[in-house]
């Protein structure tokens, strides 16, 4: 499929729609999987198994790990430190139809950018309401007979854009409907602010009260805590002192 044009996104979608394991789960057959997710194609899963050589018989390894004898945090290595050996087993991909899928993953496309070149202003704000996975901002083309083309920003659930109809419902809140929805709070909030000032500002002054009072209650336990741990590094030390003296005149 990959070398027939088609995109990540399109294969991850049919292979979740006629029920295809994904790889990671064979791991774990009769048993509990301790990474388990919700047992569906990703687009990470299937843009590793394109580039993975062991489809073509050769074996890579060293691709990543720790940053030092002390620290132990596996990350990836730069190409030059692999080890590559090759024709180490029967491949089960052609050379061409692996060459021909590297070239497209190649081509990558131009992203796409406001036109002010900076972010969309709800990016990283909005979340899905039915699987909690934070919105994806889409930009949308919208070309009319008697006008120009014109561009949009939709928001839709990122659990959906990566996997399909099979991990969350399709729904999608335009730029537009949305700045709408937020100007009308900030106006109703306004106007509830302007027809009781006192009333915001008694509430106001309660939180900032609650707020302070918690501060003070954990300054407090902190600091109990802290004389304990004194009084404790104290009386040891005094029995090492103690102990010191009566080694001495033994």
């Amino acid at each position: 499929m990959r070398c027939q044009g088609h995109g990540y996104r399109t294969i991850v979608t049919r292979l979740n729609d006629e029920g295809v394991t994904p790889p990671g789960e064979h791991l774990f057959v009769g048993e509990d999987n301790p990474i388990r997710g919700n047992g569906l194609w990703t687009n990470t899963a299937v843009m590793r198994m394109t580039k993975n050589e062991a489809y073509i018989g050769h074996m890579v390894q060293f691709k990543t790990g720790n940053l030092s004898f002390k620290n132990r945090k596996l990350v990836s290595k730069p190409e030059d430190e692999w080890v590559r050996g090759e024709n180490t087993h029967e491949p089960i991909v052609e050379r061409a139809v692996w060459d021909m899928a590297q070239e497209l993953a190649s081509s990558k496309r131009k992203p796409r950018q406001m036109s002010d070149g900076g972010r969309n202003m709800y990016v990283g704000l909005l979340k899905c309401a039915e699987c909690g996975s934070g919105l994806r901002a889409q930009l949308r083309r919208y070309k009319h007979k008697s006008s120009p083309e014109t561009t949009a920003y939709q928001f839709i659930c990122g659990t959906y854009a990566k996997n399909g109809k099979n991990a969350c419902t399709i729904h999608a809140i335009s730029e537009n409907a949305l700045t709408q929805i937020v100007l009308a709070d900030i106006h109703a909030n306004t106007a509830l602010v302007s027809m009781d000032e006192e009333l915001v500002k008694r509430e106001l002054e309660k939180n900032l009260r609650t707020q302070t009072s918690t501060m003070l209650s954990a300054n407090k336990q902190e600091m109990a805590a802290l004389t304990s741990r004194c009084y404790f590094a104290q009386r040891m030390k005094n029995r090492e002192e103690k102990a010191g003296e009566i080694n001495r005149k033994m």
